[in-house]
């Protein structure tokens, strides 16, 4: 999950052989977490849309409902990348209704900020960014209030938008939270470029795209 998060999506993958490995040795009945998460990141529709599926057949009749929480969350993230938000909105407000657990909780509600805004919803997003706010205040890291400001920008107009979206990119940028960080740059590249500056715009977004695709992050490339 760290590796992910710091965009290092090859270390990411070898940790997640070596857990395969590790469970083939031991005969452990785990579920491929690591696996369905770097495919949604990745854009691997069929790969992700696959594991995902074999994760819930297997947890739903135990009754693990981290797994459905997880899940939906990975559906977000592939959907959101992949532009369709509709379905990434109702992946996120699964994952983000999820009460056992705080990270599947806040990377739901930012995965539903960003799909709700994109579908015409700013009821549900302003909500949905209400509840994200609690977190990342409670925990004060450039990286919790680079995310707020990122999804703050999402919901604001004018220059305030923009003031955010520097906010953001500044703190990220602190941090190592490379993944959000390039979603930051995307995001602000795509308010420019709706704002008619074209040029500042293709700044935002070459920057983005070339971070997206050192990563493998192809959907969101």
């Amino acid at each position: 999950g760290g590796h992910l998060v710091a965009g290092d999506f090859a270390a990411a993958a070898t940790m997640i052989e070596e857990i395969d490995a590790i469970a083939d040795a031991t005969g452990a009945d785990r579920l491929p977490y690591g696996a369905l998460a770097l495919a949604a990141w990745e854009g691997r529709e069929s790969d992700a849309t696959e594991l995902i599926e074999s994760a819930l057949n297997r947890a739903v009749p135990r009754g693990e409902g981290f797994a459905v929480a997880v899940t939906a969350w990975a559906r977000a993230v592939l959907y959101n990348g992949l532009g369709r938000y509709e379905d990434g909105l109702a992946a996120a407000q699964v994952a983000s209704e999820y009460p056992g657990d705080l990270d599947i909780t806040g990377w739901g509600l930012i995965e539903l900020v960003e799909a709700a805004t994109r579908s015409g919803k700013a009821g549900l997003a302003a909500r949905a960014l209400e509840r994200l706010g609690v977190l990342t205040r409670a925990s004060g890291t450039d990286w919790a209030l680079g995310t707020e400001a990122c999804a703050r920008a999402l919901v604001t107009n004018g220059e305030d938008a923009e003031h955010l979206y520097r906010e953001a990119i500044e703190r990220l940028g602190r941090s190592r939270a490379a993944v959000p960080l390039a979603r930051g740059y995307l995001l602000y590249g795509e308010w420019l470029r709706r704002e008619r500056r074209r040029v500042d715009a293709r700044e935002q977004l070459r920057v983005a795209h070339g971070m997206f695709a050192l990563m493998g992050a192809e959907a969101f490339a």
